[in-house]
């Protein structure tokens, strides 16, 4: 539940791969929803991977992970293979997207 009174529901399990490696930091990672008490969806946080161009090579990936009393947004840098010749997965960047999470009683 969030300090506001909406309750964060955590849904289908994202990957925490890219190519077969981990994304550093990363243990889990959910899509997550917060909704009011009647079950309206106020906002919705969902895996995301950016490709800054068609023929790119290097991918931003978005997952969400609770991590203690927090949801927090966490943003990798990764390059396949052709980049370096080997794939990689960038330490993320996080940003807390709630604080203040308890759980219901």
């Amino acid at each position: 539940m969030t300090s506001e009174g909406s309750i964060l529901i955590e849904g289908e399990p994202s990957s925490i791969h890219f190519v077969g490696l981990v994304i550093p930091k990363l243990t889990e990672a959910h899509t997550r929803r917060v909704c009011d008490k009647n079950g309206t969806v106020e906002a919705l946080y969902e895996p995301g991977g950016e490709r800054p161009g068609k023929y790119s090579d290097h991918y931003w990936l978005t997952r969400y992970q609770v991590v203690g009393d927090s949801l927090v947004r966490f943003v990798s840098h990764c390059f396949e293979e052709s980049t370096y010749d080997s794939p990689s997965t960038g330490k993320p960047k996080q940003t807390t997207i709630l604080s203040g999470l308890r759980l219901l009683s």
